[in-house]
């Protein structure tokens, strides 16, 4: 176990200061305590503590929210593009100010470093630009047929429910917020329970900018609170983010409503290494897209948990690739210098060291990392961690971690590596380290993924659109068409 660059816990965490009503729901312009009275207790991902008591909300909470988020859609339906705009440069405003508690609430509650989650929580601007898009959203008209003339308008769904993840929680719930409310939509949120923290302060900041009701905050166990969103007839839209397991149930559970659905599910992307490539850009490259550093600690369905290299040059970028992570600095995420914090609860923290217990059984070799840094045991905290001789067939090379483990992988044809790349249930994202850019581009063309980086581990021109193949989901996000995809289109002939 390396404990290179490890930064030790010196302090307890204090549990965050609760908003004005306290941890409770948000709806209807206001707090509610759940009506079952049940609560349940979130821990900080840094040091295993109990920082908060969240309401555990079930179908009559849920109710409610719908019955006040149809009145809140139908008046902020009903307003103009440029109205909504207005009021949702307010709303950013709000939550821009509030930059660094939302930043601390996610570092404290889901062990993310405090420098990247000051980023991440300004992701609340992608809600403005949303906004600005909200008025190209227009219909068409037909040219007159037999006395008839046509024409078409899109409209807002009404109620949009969104299941988020428990990885980037503010950057989520921005996202989840903004396409939904920028397209005239009211939005139901159901935040994970383990990372509910920064969106129950992002409904609070909602409170008295935006019509009550539309932004509404509903915390608590999935199977309860998230199945009851997806089967409730008085929400036609759905998005989730998460599991292919849990996708499935979302599915299902959504079919007797018959809802619009976007799923966001899994990713086990590869990262297709060629010979021509500089080893030193493709270890940059295999570290950057496995998202050691940052927000992640590797908890996310973009990573490049599969690396695959030419087996002439296997060894040494083996070599490489170990030296360049033992360079992660790991520890306390509220340490400005920490680059990698904590996994975000102790299931998946157990989830994730059982894997890495699977790899050695399956006969794979640890290269790097597999512990916990000393001083950091207390937390849900896993060191960067390589395995090297990796079959394809092994369960560490086709199952979703969603932690900081990556896999090694030969190949020695280009069949074969096309072959090791589309060899998952997965297609979400794929990257590709080359010299020449054109094998990386017709490479590109062979891979069943639906985001893809050539040269870049992330990145890219705003407003592309992300989203996977095969199980890693259906629909996209961050683009005009998702935009798009938060109305329904109406169709309309008159007589002249």
């Amino acid at each position: 176990m390396s404990d290179v660059g490890a930064r030790t816990v010196l302090v307890p965490v204090d549990a965050p200061e609760p908003p004005g009503g306290g941890w409770e729901l948000r709806y209807g312009g206001g707090a509610h305590s759940p009506a079952n009275g049940a609560r349940y207790d979130v821990t900080s991902a840094i040091d295993g503590s109990i920082i908060a008591s969240l309401p555990n909300a079930d179908r009559d909470d849920l109710d409610r929210a719908v019955d006040a988020a149809r009145g809140a859609a139908r008046e902020w339906g009903s307003l103009s593009p440029l109205q909504r705009t207005s009021a949702l440069q307010v709303y950013v405003a709000r939550l821009l100010e509030a930059n660094e508690r939302l930043g601390s609430l996610d570092t404290v509650n889901a062990g993310m470093p405090i420098t990247y989650t000051r980023i991440e929580a300004r992701a609340a601007s992608f809600i403005t630009r949303l906004a600005h898009l909200a008025s190209d959203i227009k219909g068409s008209t037909f040219a007159e047929h037999n006395g008839i003339w046509g024409y078409t308008t899109r409209e807002p769904y009404g109620i949009v429910g969104s299941i988020l993840p428990f990885n980037h929680p503010s950057a989520s719930a921005a996202i989840a917020i903004g396409e939904a409310i920028a397209a005239g939509n009211a939005v139901i949120l159901k935040p994970s329970e383990f990372t509910s923290l920064s969106a129950l302060e992002m409904g609070r900041l909602a409170e008295g900018v935006l019509p009550a009701g539309l932004v509404s905050v509903l915390t608590g166990d999935g199977a309860v609170i998230g199945n009851a969103i997806a089967e409730h007839p008085g929400i036609p839209r759905l998005t989730f983010t998460g599991s292919v397991k849990t996708g499935r149930l979302v599915l299902r559970a959504s079919a007797e409503s018959i809802k619009h659905v976007t799923l966001e599910l899994g990713g086990k992307g590869p990262l297709a290494i060629l010979t021509d490539v500089d080893l030193d850009r493709a270890v940059d490259i295999a570290v950057g897209g496995m998202n050691f550093r940052g927000v992640q600690a590797g908890q996310s369905c973009q990573s490049t948990s599969r690396v695959m290299v030419h087996e002439s040059m296997y060894d040494e970028f083996a070599k490489r690739m170990v030296a360049a992570v033992a360079k992660v600095r790991i520890g306390d995420p509220r340490d400005s210098e920490t680059e990698m914090g904590a996994l975000a609860f102790r299931a998946h923290f157990d989830r994730v060291r059982r894997y890495i217990q699977v790899g050695l059984e399956e006969g794979a070799t640890l290269a790097a990392g597999g512990g916990t840094p000393e001083g950091l045991e207390g937390g849900y905290f896993v060191e960067p961690t390589v395995f090297t001789g990796v079959d394809p067939s092994m369960r560490i090379a086709n199952e979703e971690i969603f932690g900081p483990v990556v896999a090694l992988m030969r190949w020695s044809s280009e069949d074969e590596l096309i072959e090791l790349a589309n060899g998952v249930e997965y297609g979400l994202t794929a990257r590709i380290a080359c010299g020449n850019v054109g094998p990386g581009m017709r490479l590109a063309r062979e891979i069943e993924a639906g985001r893809m980086w050539i040269n870049a581990a992330n990145g890219g021109p705003l407003g592309m659109p992300f989203g996977g193949f095969k199980h890693s989901g259906i629909g996209k996000t961050g683009d005009f068409e998702s935009l798009r995809s938060f109305t329904r289109e109406k169709s309309i002939s008159i007589a002249l």
